[in-house]
């Protein structure tokens, strides 16, 4: 995923064993975002989804950058 619009949109989240799959809620309309969430979801059928703030999807990625964790989705 290189679209930097499409990274503070969607995100699959990993924290250890935790994995949720991030929709930052302005932007879950978009088809890109939806494509996306669509694909995430036929590769990780059993992960929660959730909507969040972009401030939200941006603690995430830091999270996962700062644990070394590959924030591509």
């Amino acid at each position: 995923m290189n679209d930097p619009t499409l990274n503070d949109a969607i995100l699959l989240f990993t924290e250890g064993e935790r994995h949720e799959i991030l929709v930052e809620t302005n932007q879950r309309t978009r088809a890109d975002v939806q494509d996306r969430l669509q694909t995430l979801l036929s590769e990780y059928p059993d992960t929660p989804t959730r909507l969040v703030s972009l401030s939200e999807m941006q603690d995430a990625a830091k999270r996962m950058a700062d644990a070394g964790t590959d924030a591509d989705a």
